[in-house]
């Protein structure tokens, strides 16, 4: 039995201690993923908070088909969706500054770290202005380095929808960033 076959088991039995571990390992992508898609930190930590009372109700219907990461994923995902459809937030842009992205560079000078900050900033506020199915795909692609096969599979999308949403996306972001920089 698998260490997330025996987590499983122990939540269902009623240890609370095997559920707390579940939300320590995933919360920080449960959060993460609610702010791509919600733009709103507030409605982010809601949702988040939502996704897990779903995950632990519905814990006893996990088939393990997939893993516990990617079935927390897909619920994580449809739930943001249900939140933004139904507050419809305002859209603001809003840039990530966890440096879970930066380059790191040999010997960068302060001008190119100041620089390479202001252009991960920009591809951030890009990002945020993309459709939400688009700005998933492309953060999931190029800044998770997910194959589409995997994006499709985390998301419930087909292989063919992850390639048209990246293509869209990426090109969608080529002209964000044009008129970013032009500002």
């Amino acid at each position: 039995m698998s260490n997330e076959n025996q987590l499983i088991s122990r939540i269902l039995g009623g240890d609370k201690r095997a559920y707390r571990a579940i939300v320590d390992e995933y919360q920080d992508m449960v959060y993460t993923l609610n702010m791509k898609v919600l733009k709103d930190s507030m409605l982010a930590e809601d949702v988040s908070q939502e996704v897990f009372v779903k995950v632990f109700r519905k814990l006893e219907t996990f088939a393990g088909n997939s893993s516990l990461k990617t079935w927390i994923f897909r619920i994580t995902y449809r739930t943001a969706l249900d939140a933004l459809r139904s507050k419809r937030p305002v859209f603001s842009s809003v840039g990530s500054d966890d440096g879970e992205y930066d380059v790191v560079d040999h010997a960068p000078s302060q001008q190119d770290q100041m620089e390479s900050i202001q252009d991960k900033d920009q591809i951030h506020r890009a990002i945020d202005q993309l459709q939400p199915d688009q700005a998933l795909v492309v953060t999931l692609y190029y800044l998770e380095e997910k194959k589409i096969k995997e994006i499709g599979k985390a998301t419930g999308f087909s292989e063919s929808k992850v390639k048209v949403d990246l293509h869209r996306g990426r090109n969608a972001l080529k002209k964000l960033l044009v008129n970013i920089r032009m500002k």
